[in-house]
């Protein structure tokens, strides 16, 4: 069978090749005439542009950065730092009441020893010093986790380790004097020889540079990771 044989009998059984469909306006081949068959296949549909985006993407707005609110994130940092100060202040605890058991002698004031002393000191002014390493930590986590959203994550960073220094301050103060005031019951000194007040202005202060130092982790990990 020739070529020519071939085409006749598909035109006469009502097939017909792509060569002989006319060419439509927009570019495309038309319908055949007469309803006959064709062996060309309807063109696949495209799929909608953004779809897949929206089928599993994720809110994003100012008050929800990458479908979260903002106080879920204040609240992750500030949880940080709430573990911290329980963790340090029953360490405190622990630690003070073991060494008044052993070098204390009852119905003494624990801080006429000077090694409980020493390490009442130590332990007040531990928080004051962890505080900003664990808000510049917090911080650049917050900012990793808002890539390119450098002002967002500064203001949770930096809101959220002001709180959260707070927190985790008063916490440690509050289990590290606790032992004390239990020992000195009826020796006097219940306050641990420090200043109630002057101590509360000192946790005031030193939240500022918690919050600084918070902030500017937050933007820095914000930074590198949009």
């Amino acid at each position: 069978m020739t070529e020519r044989d071939g085409t006749e009998r598909f035109a006469a059984d009502g097939w017909r090749t792509t060569a002989d469909r006319p060419v439509g306006s927009d570019g495309g081949t038309t319908a055949p005439e007469g309803g006959g068959r064709s062996t060309e296949l309807p063109p696949v549909a495209e799929e909608a542009e953004g779809a897949g985006d929206a089928e599993g993407g994720t809110e994003d707005g100012l008050l929800a950065p990458r479908g979260r609110s903002l106080l879920g994130y204040v609240g992750s940092v500030v949880g940080i730092f709430i573990a911290a100060g329980v963790g340090l202040g029953l360490g405190s605890n622990f630690i003070l009441g073991f060494l008044i058991e052993q070098f204390v002698e009852p119905g003494t004031a624990p801080t006429d020893n000077t090694l409980v002393s020493i390490m009442l000191l130590h332990n007040v002014i531990t928080p004051f010093l962890v505080g900003p390493l664990m808000a510049v930590g917090a911080g650049a986590l917050i900012g990793r986790a808002l890539p390119g959203r450098r002002l967002t994550a500064t203001a949770i960073g930096g809101s959220a380790s002001l709180v959260g220094f707070y927190l985790m301050t008063g916490l440690t103060l509050f289990l590290t004097i606790n032992v004390i005031a239990q020992y000195s019951t009826g020796a006097g000194g219940g306050g641990g020889g420090l200043d109630q007040a002057a101590l509360g202005k000192q946790i005031i202060e030193s939240g500022i540079p918690a919050a600084v130092v918070g902030g500017i982790g937050a933007y820095i990990g914000s930074y590198l990771s949009g």
